[in-house]
């Protein structure tokens, strides 16, 4: 799904930018300061940053500045007065309720960043009681005023439906104005909400690419795994003639992304090297990468470790490791590894046989639709294995599996009906 981008560090040790800086020493300097608390604001900064003149930064005296300007009501000085309380230093500790309480005046004067940043701490909760509604609220004000990272995260919220009504066609809107503006996680989020569509959105491959392919030129490791991916699936449908070069760069972008630590790249350029595709067949590079991957919690390639460990597949058999690796996935709830979790307890391989287990695992399982654990847990339902035996119950789960077009359910269904038709048959003679 598309990343969150709420997530956003809160400020850093300090908050003005260096056209602040610059505005604030020309001002002093020429004495164009009309109002106290404006020069007090300019003060301030240069306090902060080092004066032209060599003095020492201080942030007792800009702290005091700010404090000073800001109780004046200058939304800029209460934007950076929260700023430093948000970060602590020598001139206070951290204190994020006091951070809350002057980004809050900032934004009710209409100071975007601010309006922002307090969006982010109502969201995380920080300083504050989480208020998911007031975020957006804040988040709105900041985008209508340009703010490009308030545009960003407020089309996220839009698409996850976190603090407002569920719209992705409005998301769509903002990231895209966002994108714009170049903003490299708004090019990304765009671009997933394209490939994934969303309701009242129709899918555009075309468009998903682009923005990967702009996002992942600048260096943005989920855009360069999105367009190897992207890419993967546009090699299988390219002529002949060009579906080697597409595999080509699918894997350059995918190698990008996974030497950055990528752990979804990690899995699929392990999966190029399993199948050949864009590259030399390799099992050991193969392998390489799917442990990396499931090392670092990916539980497609944790459930693949462990099918390699139990089949012997480029590695020695090791039945304990692969319900150790099985265990890992079915833990992030992969179905699949549910279900294979399941069958080494039923069967006792790697482990010892435990039928409750099993019947749990296919449970959880055949929960999430997977018709091999919808299947197996009918069985063990007819078996009475693990669980009482209940004929209903067990057709119920058969009859799931087999609208799946799962085939042993169906010839089960079947063998079913012909046992009941011909209890019926002699129960009549």
């Amino acid at each position: 799904g598309v990343i969150a981008i709420m997530s956003t560090p809160l400020p850093g040790s300090y908050c003005v930018t260096s056209s602040e800086e610059d505005e604030a020493r020309a001002n002093v300097d020429a004495g164009r300061c009309d109002e106290d608390e404006d020069e007090l604001f300019c003060r301030g900064v240069q306090y902060m940053s080092c004066a032209a003149d060599g003095a020492e930064r201080d942030e007792e005296e800009a702290l005091r500045c700010f404090r000073a300007a800001a109780e004046d009501g200058h939304p800029r000085a209460c934007y950076n007065l929260g700023c430093m309380y948000a970060t602590g230093g020598r001139a206070c500790t951290r204190d994020d309720a006091q951070a809350v309480h002057w980004f809050r005046a900032a934004a009710a004067r209409g100071h975007r960043r601010a309006q922002y940043t307090l969006a982010v701490h109502l969201h995380a909760g920080v300083g504050t009681g989480r208020d998911d509604h007031e975020a957006v609220r804040y988040l709105r004000l900041a985008a209508e005023k340009g703010h490009v990272k308030a545009q960003c995260a407020l089309g996220l919220r839009l698409h996850d439906g976190v603090g407002c009504t569920q719209d992705d066609v409005e998301a769509v809107r903002w990231l895209r104005r966002a994108a714009r503006r170049e903003l490299v996680d708004a090019q990304f989020a765009l671009g997933a909400l394209m490939y994934e569509g969303g309701e009242g959105l129709e899918i555009d491959d075309a468009e998903a690419e682009r923005c990967f392919r702009h996002a992942a030129a600048k260096g943005h490791v989920g855009a360069q795994c999105a367009l190897g991916v992207c890419l993967r699936e546009r090699a299988d449908a390219a002529p002949e003639h060009a579906r080697r070069q597409v595999a080509e760069e699918a894997v350059r972008w995918l190698r990008a992304a996974a030497n950055s630590g990528h752990i979804d790249a990690c899995f699929h350029l392990g999966a190029c090297y399993e199948e050949g595709f864009g590259v030399t067949r390799d099992d050991t590079e193969a392998l390489r990468w799917h442990k990396l991957a499931a090392r670092n919690g990916h539980p497609v390639a944790q459930y693949c470790l462990g099918a390699r460990c139990l089949l012997a597949q480029g590695v020695q058999r090791d039945d304990e490791a692969a319900v150790g690796w099985y265990g890992l996935a079915a833990a992030q709830g992969d179905p699949t590894a549910q279900h294979d979790l399941g069958w080494c307890h039923l069967v006792g391989r790697g482990t010892a046989a435990n039928h409750a287990a099993a019947v749990r695992c296919f449970s959880r399982a055949a929960a999430a639709g997977d018709a091999d654990a919808q299947f197996s847990l009918g069985w063990c339902y007819e078996m009475g294995s693990g669980v009482r035996h209940d004929e209903a119950e067990a057709r119920r789960y058969y009859h799931l599996a087999a609208e799946q077009g799962h085939e042993r359910a169906i010839a089960t269904l079947d063998r079913l009906s012909r046992r009941v038709a011909s209890a019926t048959a002699n129960h009549r003679c």
